[in-house]
């Protein structure tokens, strides 16, 4: 029987006082993103950042307890260097 690995997910820590002032906001802190986001981070479980290097683990788990995907979302540079820059993934 082959061992079956989890994928590595990283808690974002998110700030949810602020409010957006444009559609393009930090997914962590809600701080706006000027111009075009160049970081992104695959949010799952809630504020759980997924390894771009685990999606297939990701994507093979057929287990009732994978929890909620919610995509791709943009961050900020100052969250994406906090997170770590090897947590970050290019937009679908």
């Amino acid at each position: 029987m082959p061992s079956i690995t989890k994928p590595r997910m990283k808690y974002t820590d998110p700030d949810f006082r602020r409010d957006p002032k444009t559609d393009q906001w930090c997914a962590i802190c809600q701080k706006d993103i000027k111009g075009e986001p160049k970081f992104y981070i695959h949010l799952i479980d809630g504020c759980m950042a997924l390894h771009p290097d685990d999606e297939e683990k990701w994507n093979d788990d057929t287990s009732p307890t994978q929890g909620e995907d919610y995509g791709i979302q943009p961050i900020g540079p100052d969250c994406a260097k906090r997170l770590g820059l090897e947590w970050t993934c290019e937009k679908e």
